[in-house]
């Protein structure tokens, strides 16, 4: 994996350039766990995990024993009926 950070029209952008082999661990689902002290990305989020599923329904099977109180789900409204 490829992490880095760039700044584009004045924002801030985090990038993560996925390999086969990353791909092959997220389909096995065994998720990504990105610490941002590596890149030096830590203002306000601490880390990031990466999750693979072919459809949105796969990946919330993966996440429903991790979500609790404290979790905040952000929808597409393209996924909204």
């Amino acid at each position: 994996m490829v992490k880095f950070t760039m700044q584009k029209d004045g924002k801030l952008i985090l990038g993560l350039g996925i390999s086969n082999k990353n791909v092959k661990l997220l389909k096995k689902d065994r998720p990504i766990l990105v610490d941002f002290k590596e890149i030096n990305l830590m203002e306000k989020i601490d880390k990031v995990l990466l999750f693979y599923g072919d459809t949105e329904e796969d990946i919330f099977e993966q996440l429903k024993d991790m979500i609790d109180a404290s979790t905040v789900i952000n929808i597409s409204d393209k996924l909204k009926h």
